[in-house]
């Protein structure tokens, strides 16, 4: 096995051509590319980060319990299904 790294710069047709040097074998190869984005850190995060919104939803007092839910639930149904 040969393992070649080869460094380019990427053009704006994004053709790159590859020569490989006479003792490569020829057959099958597999090649692998990696382009790492211009600032190097990937894309830019979406949203707002999980720090910015964290409790959100925590409300004064605490939890309903199970029966409370359950009783939302079946009140939402009989509105809605009648």
């Amino acid at each position: 096995m040969i393992t070649l790294r080869m460094t380019t710069d990427v053009p704006d047709d994004r053709r790159v051509v590859l020569t490989l040097p006479p003792e490569v074998p020829t057959g099958r190869a597999d090649l692998v590319v990696t382009v790492e984005s211009p600032n190097g850190t990937g894309q830019k995060p979406r949203g707002v980060p999980a720090a910015a919104i964290l409790g959100i939803a925590a409300g004064s007092g605490d939890p309903p319990d199970d029966a409370t839910v359950e009783q939302w639930l079946e009140e939402r149904r009989r509105a809605k299904y009648g």
